[in-house]
């Protein structure tokens, strides 16, 4: 059995995190995330969509960032559900979207993020996204008795 798609476009996610993380060539990181994410790779996506946002090693851009972020979104990796989250509710992600916010730290609390269920309770609590529970916010704290 050969080598598949999929772990080709892991190799090349890995070379570009390996030359990110030793201080390579950022147009070599860019250009392995690139193939990575033509290859399938939702970690190249979620990285792609972290660079445009922050404006690492490319000019920064919310759309495009959004773009990959919710394709990565679209495959339940968590990061890429909090960073669209948290960009919607502060608006650094397109126009302010508390709905949004709230459907994507629930989504990765389904996932199992203890840091979205927090957020998820917050949202509960202060009415974010969704009608206050204070009920559900107690239930959601990371300390609860449930």
């Amino acid at each position: 059995m050969g080598i598949g798609i999929l772990d080709i476009a892991y190799q090349k996610y890995s070379e570009a995190l390996d030359n990110e993380t030793n201080g390579g060539d950022p147009e070599h990181t860019l250009n392995c995330l690139y193939e990575a994410f033509e290859l399938g790779s939702v970690e190249a996506a979620y990285a792609l969509g972290s660079f445009y946002l922050h404006g690492k090693h490319v000019k920064r851009n919310p759309e495009k960032a959004m773009e990959y972020l919710s394709i990565a979104a679209n495959s339940m990796y968590v990061e890429a559900l909090k960073d669209i989250a948290l960009g919607s509710e502060r608006g650094d992600l397109l126009p302010k979207n508390e709905k949004r916010a709230f459907k994507n730290y629930f989504l990765a609390m389904l996932a199992g993020d203890t840091d979205a269920m927090y957020e998820v309770g917050r949202c509960y609590c202060y009415g974010i996204g969704t009608e206050r529970n204070q009920p559900l916010k107690t239930a959601l704290t990371p300390d609860s008795p449930f």
